[in-house]
């Protein structure tokens, strides 16, 4: 089965190709479901996943085509994964990860009532301190599936197209989702998962795993094989911010289908941006947890140092630090924003920027601290210090490309045709 198949929660069984698959790699059962919330999450992936399968991507070596299966798992340990046999990959978000994400864009809603709206006048209304909020991103409060679904109940109905309807809670809810399974087919796609099954034998990629908190790093290794994660993180983290921001402003943005015609691109970067805050800070609650040594950048080394540049000391874990992620999701996002010249021109990226900093420093600050720690890496009109330090770091890890390239080639998968094209052009 070739292309990026779905099994989805309505489904009630899986086909037998699955359970092999599944049952190969040592992957958790799947999780079914026939409400509301199982049709926000079918909607929230159907047109990425259509997109991609419909590009027949092949091995460039081989001349394999490319297969994953992607499914729900009813498995309270599990947030995101993907793993390989072969050429064929499977790629999971854990059903109550998701229930909780219910939750989180709920505790949002009030919030996300008082954003800041170009040309609208300020809306009264101030919020405070939520800890529940602050314990659910922290993966400290269970969701349960009834209370998601009755959450989910309350939502507009994601089938139905041109509803004309405010954005809110939904739409964050459809970004988080398919940020999550982007980033995951790109682990896939790119080569990922194969080149760290051969190359450093460690099988499967998973997302806020106390597991990969501290890597075993063999000192002859050039360079370090905790490098190479952080380096393929930052891989996939831009392969999904691109796609889906450009889905957004092209047009093809399943949300803005549901919640037009008419939709202001300012309002929903908006949203879209609010998505790279709640990961932002999920993140960073994690590092202080398993790396408390290690957390949101890296630290300086002594001025006295001889050391050589770049003058940081990098993290051992196997993600980048969540601050540098954060700012690269922003940084993807105003590059792609800045192409979107329809209805804004040029102004569209620094209207985007000022809301969503506006939003960020006025509102969920006030929800949650941690958000406002996130305001020295959000960008604006000058780089902070830190950012300048994140920048160093980045720099540091895309000059791992040049090792992990050759072999993501060879292990990769390329498009062999635009969907988007006209067959008969």
């Amino acid at each position: 089965m070739n292309g990026i198949h779905f099994v989805g929660p309505q489904h009630g069984t899986t086909p037998p190709e699955f359970e092999a698959l599944r049952t190969a790699v040592g992957a958790p059962p799947p999780w079914f479901g026939n409400g509301a919330l199982a049709n926000h999450l079918s909607q929230a992936m159907w047109f990425p996943a259509t997109f991609f399968s419909a590009q027949n991507h092949v091995n460039r070596t081989t001349g394999h085509p490319f297969s994953l299966m992607a499914y729900y798992a009813a498995d309270p340990d599990i947030i995101a994964y993907c793993d390989a046999e072969g050429d064929r990959h499977l790629a999971t978000i854990g059903a109550p990860f998701i229930w909780r994400m219910v939750k989180v864009c709920e505790q949002l809603g009030d919030a996300l009532s008082l954003r800041p709206r170009i040309g609208a006048s300020e809306k009264d209304g101030k919020v405070t301190h939520d800890g529940r909020l602050a314990s659910l991103l922290a993966g400290d409060v269970a969701v349960s599936e009834a209370e998601a679904e009755a959450i989910v109940a309350g939502w507009p109905d994601p089938m139905q197209d041109g509803q004309q309807i405010e954005l809110g809670p939904y739409a964050l809810f459809h970004d988080l989702v398919r940020l999550i399974w982007v980033h995951e087919w790109a682990h896939a796609l790119t080569g990922h998962v194969r080149l760290t099954a051969r190359d450093l034998t460690l099988m499967g990629f998973a997302e806020f795993s106390p597991e990969r908190s501290k890597f075993e790093v063999k000192a002859a290794e050039q360079p370090p094989a905790h490098e190479i994660f952080q380096a393929l993180e930052l891989h996939a983290d831009e392969f999904a911010v691109r796609y889906l921001a450009q889905q957004i402003l092209w047009g093809y943005d399943p949300i803005g289908h549901v919640a037009g015609p008419r939709v202001d691109l300012v309002d929903r970067l908006l949203i879209f941006n609010t998505a790279f805050c709640v990961f932002a800070v999920m993140w960073w609650v994690a590092e202080m947890r398993y790396t408390p040594d290690e957390s949101f950048t890296p630290k300086p080394h002594d001025l006295t140092s001889e050391a050589p540049e770049p003058l940081f000391d990098p993290f051992t874990t196997t993600h980048p630090p969540a601050a540098l992620r954060y700012l690269r999701f922003r940084d993807f996002e105003r590059e792609v924003a800045a192409q979107g010249r329809a209805t804004y021109g040029d102004s569209l990226s620094p209207l985007v920027d000022a809301v969503s900093f506006g939003f960020l420093n006025e509102v969920l600050t006030d929800l949650d601290g941690h958000f406002g720690t996130f305001l020295a890496v959000t960008p604006m009109l000058a780089k902070t210090p830190t950012m300048a330090r994140l920048i160093a770091y980045e720099s540091h890890l895309l000059r791992i490309n040049e090792f992990t390239e050759p072999r993501l080639v060879e292990l990769g998968y390329v498009p062999t045709r635009d969907p988007l094209a006209d067959d008969d052009a």
